[in-house]
């Protein structure tokens, strides 16, 4: 997971990520698309998608 860039989290991240059912769907579609990088399980994408936008899905309280 990436921890530098400039822009939106949006605009920077989701781009990039693709969501295929298996691993040798996704290795296949890198092949085909001529893309690098890795294949995360969907334990791993849980726990980097959490890192990445868990304040988003579970914002902190408001203060009063």
């Amino acid at each position: 997971m990436g921890s530098s860039g400039q822009g939106r989290l949006t605009e920077t991240c989701c781009p990039v990520i693709n969501l295929l059912t298996t691993s040798d769907h996704a290795l296949a579609y890198q092949r085909k698309h001529g893309l690098d990088g890795f294949v995360l399980t969907l334990s791993e994408a849980v726990e980097a998608g959490t890192l990445a936008f868990g304040d988003l899905l579970h914002p902190s309280a408001p203060t009063t």
